[in-house]
């Protein structure tokens, strides 16, 4: 459970994030490229395999290392439904990644609240929060809609 994270964890967690950021920080250009068009980053000159690679090994670590605090479902809901909503209204790769932790945070925050009054398990609460926000975006997607017309 995400309540029974200890001081060592806590401490491992943020040192993970801080790494995750420091490293990412000194790379976007590359990876951005990279996550944009592979082919044209290596038209460009970028040696692709050491980013793609890294990628791998980052999500490798946070993955695993969230995997034994928070669970499978949580780590799924976390990793994909915040991205997911934030594409329905943009594919601007510089606002996935700004807005998506932003909603992980909140639908997190959200669901503990939930958790809290309800006296309802955590994790199930933040997966049922991030669910619903992912719904509800995908009901009021611009591209929902543009489909729905060109459709018609």
């Amino acid at each position: 459970s995400i309540l029974s994270m200890t001081i060592t964890d806590l401490i491992y967690l943020v040192t993970l994030f801080a790494a995750t950021l420091a490293i990412l920080y000194f790379v976007w250009k590359e990876l951005f490229a990279i996550m944009f068009n592979r082919k044209l980053a290596e038209a460009d000159g970028i040696n692709t395999k050491p980013y793609i690679y890294l990628i791998i090994f980052l999500a490798g670590i946070v993955i695993t290392f969230s995997l034994k605090l928070v669970g499978g479902l949580l780590i799924y809901a976390l990793l994909f439904n915040p991205a997911s909503t934030v594409l329905q209204f943009s594919e601007n790769m510089r606002k996935v990644v700004v807005a998506s932790p932003l909603i992980g945070m909140v639908t997190t925050v959200t669901g503990l609240f939930v958790s809290f009054f309800l006296d309802l398990p955590v994790g199930s609460c933040i997966v049922i929060v991030s669910t619903i926000v992912f719904a509800i975006a995908l009901l009021l997607s611009p591209k929902r809609k543009r489909k729905e017309e060109n459709g018609k």
